[in-house]
């Protein structure tokens, strides 16, 4: 529970009249906020999460506990800013990736791209997602460019006729792994 700081109001009455009441009057922040009645003090009653709600605004009110209750002139308006920060893992667009691999073929050749989508935006987290080829790559045949996900062929020489890897998107805190599948295939001869 995170408790915002607040103000501090006084009323020039005394007893019951100097009692202040303060209150969310909007439905919906009440649901993320509660207000200490007698201080202000606003804490959180569920985690936020930016990827839903970015900002809050709502409306205080302040009363009195004095015969008759007497209301605030103004009403405080409070604006809350939600932070992004990495909270959510990557997810790749497919659970296996499939491809077939022609030969002859050379060291550079692109065989694939895997994607993945992360929901925390880079722009405030400061994170990215970067991949890695975590199993599967005997002999270091292939290659995986960290930033774009596009493996290449790193050596081209006695290729076996599958290859079967995971590769993984990491985003600095959470991880996902998908499946590549690469089935290596001589070309037919074209006999006229």
């Amino acid at each position: 529970m995170k408790v915002f700081p607040w103000w501090s109001l006084t009323d020039k009455d005394s007893g019951l009249n100097s009692h202040l009441v303060y209150e969310i009057i909007e439905k919906l922040p009440r649901t993320y906020f509660q207000i200490d009645s007698s201080t202000g003090s606003i804490s959180t009653v569920q985690t936020l999460d930016h990827e839903k709600i970015t900002y809050f605004r709502f409306t205080v009110q302040v009363t009195d506990k004095g015969k008759p209750r007497l209301i605030a002139e103004k009403n405080a308006e409070v604006f809350i800013l939600v932070l992004d920060v990495n909270d959510s893992p990557p997810q790749f667009e497919k659970n296996l990736y499939e491809c077939t691999l022609h030969l002859p073929t050379y060291k550079g050749v692109a065989v694939t791209v895997v994607k993945a989508q992360d929901p925390d935006s880079d722009a405030h987290t400061g994170t990215g997602i970067k991949y890695d080829i975590v199993s599967g790559n005997r002999g270091a045949k292939f290659v995986i460019n960290e930033v774009t996900g596009q493996i290449f062929i790193r050596d081209p020489e006695n290729l076996e006729n599958q290859y079967d890897m995971i590769v993984a998107a990491k985003d600095g805190v959470f991880e996902a792994s998908t499946k590549v599948q690469v089935r290596v295939e001589k070309k037919q001869k074209i006999v006229d």
